[in-house]
Formats: structure tokens, C-alpha cells, sequence
């Protein structure tokens, strides 16, 4: 991890650091293009973060959706009501029908966040044309009206639920915007942008750097750099410092349910990397559990939990660290039926 993060700070530096536009988007797609990649590792903590942001978003979008159907189906049973009362070339009508259609079928042009606002607008229209034109009773099942004293249509239940989306959408890009999360999300979506070639927008500095500056100094609070060596782990590749597994040089290790209810292969692994006799590589199962305490314990299956399916290699290519000793090119853990083979000295 250390030296991701260490990579992340040049480039970090390079953006904030440029002054022109152009010197800055192009430094800006160094360093998004890096946290896409191989920057990963730093932005996994936010996993939580976005999985509750994707729900905001389906939230409001679901909400979306009901209401455009709900205006769907009740212009077309207008247009039927508009063919009954063969009024169906009337210009005022036909013109707000073809608007709506084209709201339909995503020609549509709105602007802003209110989305609903232009083709309620054509909908009420409509319901006023056929109510000057003594057809009242026939729309009363479309509209809410102003009040018993005037009973002229005031909206359309159609559009009812619009201020609620309106709110769950306006409360949403209020938290996006101040939330790390979503300065994130805005640099991928720019860098995806930045590689279309089709793409007309254009970047300035001030619209890059605020983002990139919110990510950074989330990642140097979420990444505790790597902590200095003491007198009995300075030889080693690996040591355990309160929770945290550490590796010499990328770090703390992450891996899945960090900090919850960790794997057994974790607990087992901390434990090797703490017992294990010093100068020791190779022990069997039986003696390396005489020294465990009891209160560290996490029974047998060494082979079943650190071997099977890789897990234990899966662990360390996703921690960036290979599988074989860096000077020796042996497995740096392996456990068998019987033995436990650990070579963690540098």
C-alpha cells in the first residue's frame, strides 16, 4: 500500500500543481486513470459509501419511472377521450399530444433537475382546452382542481408525486456534492468522457481540482502510511500490529470484512505470523499449536482454510504482494496436512 500511496501523491501533486486548463486535464487524466486501475486498492474502503449511493439512485429513478408511466397511460386515455369527443383535430390539442409524445420517446429537451415541469405543463393545457370547451365532467378522473369555489383544473394526478421526486433527487445531488463518493464518481465520469473521442465538453482547472483534492485527502485519511519499523519486525516481510497485517512494503493489508467478523485464514495467518518460532520456517501443525494461547485459537484445517481454492494467494495479489519470497523465490506460506512451512524473514 505504501507505494500506492506514494504514487497517488505525485500525481496528485502534478494536478494541483499545474496552472493552465490544458496542463491540468491532462495531469488530472494521469491521476484518474491511475485510481481506476491500479489505484484501486486506496478506494476500497468507500465500498460501503457507494453501495448506499446506488440505492439512493434507485430510489428516486424507480420513482421516476412510476411517474412517467403514470403520465403515459393517462395521455392516452385522453387522446381516447379526445377521439370520442371527435375533437382529435383541434391544433391546441394536437400540438400538446405531439409534445408529449415526443416526451415519450426521449426528444423531449428539458432543462435543470425538474423534469416533469414542461410536460405538465403541455398536460394541463390540454385538460384547460377541453374544459373551455364544456367538456368538465369527462376529465374530472385526470385532475385535481383549485378548490370548490373554482373548479377549473389546477394539476393533473398524473404529476402528483413529481415534488416528491423533485425532493428525493434535490436531497441527493445536495449530499453528492459534498460527499467523497461523489467527487469520485464525477472523476470517473470525466475520465470516461476525456476517452470518448466523440465527446464536446470542455474542462477548466476550477472544475477538476476541488474533486481531486476531496478524493486525496480521503484516501491519506482511510491509508495509514506504513508504520515504522520496530527492533523485532525490521527483518521481516510480514508483522502484525494490533489488527492490522502489515507487509514491508506496500503496508496495512486489506481484505474482505476488514474490521467486522474476519476470515479464518486471516486468523490463522496473524497467528503464523505472530508464533512462529523466530529463525523457524517449517513446524508441524501439533507443536505450532502448543504455542498459540487459548484465547487466540481458531481450531485446525490449516491446509482446508490458507490452500484451498488459493484463498491465501488471492490474498496477496489482491494486496499487490507476491506469492514467493522476494530474495529466496519460495512459497512464502504453505501448510499441509501435518506441517506449516512460513518464510518471512527478509
Amino acid at each position: 500500500m505504501s507505494q500506492l500511496l506514494k504514487k497517488e501523491k505525485i500525481l496528485f501533486d502534478s494536478v494541483m500543481n499545474k496552472e493552465t486548463d490544458s496542463a491540468t486535464i491532462s495531469a488530472f487524466y494521469d491521476y484518474a486513470n491511475f485510481l481506476s486501475k491500479e489505484g484501486v486498492p486506496l478506494v476500497t474502503y468507500l465500498h460501503k459509501e457507494l453501495k448506499d449511493r446506488q440505492n439512493e439512485i434507485t430510489k428516486y429513478e424507480q420513482l421516476y419511472v412510476e411517474i412517467f408511466e403514470k403520465i403515459k397511460k393517462d395521455t392516452s386515455k385522453l387522446q381516447k377521450l379526445v377521439k370520442k369527443l371527435k375533437l382529435e383535430d383541434d391544433h391546441i390539442l394536437l400540438d400538446r399530444f405531439q409534445t408529449l409524445d415526443n416526451f415519450f420517446n426521449g426528444n423531449y429537451i428539458t432543462f435543470g433537475s425538474k423534469k416533469f415541469d414542461g410536460p405538465q405543463a403541455e398536460f394541463m393545457d390540454i385538460l384547460r382546452r377541453l374544459d373551455s370547451l364544456g367538456h368538465r365532467k369527462e376529465i374530472k378522473p385526470f385532475t385535481v382542481i383549485y378548490s370548490s369555489h373554482d373548479p377549473s383544473p389546477k394539476d393533473a394526478h398524473a404529476f402528483e408525486d413529481r415534488k416528491k421526486y423533485y425532493s428525493l433527487l434535490k436531497a441527493f445531488n445536495k449530499k453528492d456534492s459534498q460527499s467523497v463518493v461523489g467527487a469520485l464518481i464525477t472523476i470517473m465520469g470525466t475520465l470516461a468522457d476525456l476517452n470518448n473521442s466523440e465527446s464536446e465538453s470542455s474542462y477548466t482547472r476550477s472544475s477538476l481540482v476541488a474533486h481531486v483534492d476531496k478524493v486525496h485527502n480521503s484516501i491519506i485519511f482511510n491509508n495509514p502510511e506504513i508504520k515504522e519499523y520496530s527492533s523485532e519486525n525490521k527483518d521481516k516481510i510480514f508483522w502484525v500490529d494490533g489488527d492490522d497485517i502489515y507487509h514491508y512494503q506496500q503496508g496495512v493489508m486489506t481484505y474482505k470484512n476488514r474490521g467486522v467478523k474476519e476470515p479464518k485464514y486471516i486468523s490463522m495467518f496473524k497467528n503464523i505470523i505472530r508464533f512462529m518460532p523466530a529463525n523457524t520456517t517449517s513446524i508441524t501443525i501439533a507443536e505450532f499449536e502448543k504455542l498459540v494461547p487459548k484465547d487466540k485459537q481458531v481450531g485446525l484445517g490449516y491446509r482446508n482454510n490458507l490452500m484451498k481454492d488459493g484463498v491465501f494467494n488471492k490474498f496477496l495479489g489482491n494486496n499487490n504482494i507476491k506469492t514467493t519470497h522476494p530474495k529466496t523465490g519460495q512459497e512464502i506460506l504453505r501448510a499441509t496436512d501435518k506441517f506449516i512451512y512460513f518464510y518471512n524473514n527478509l
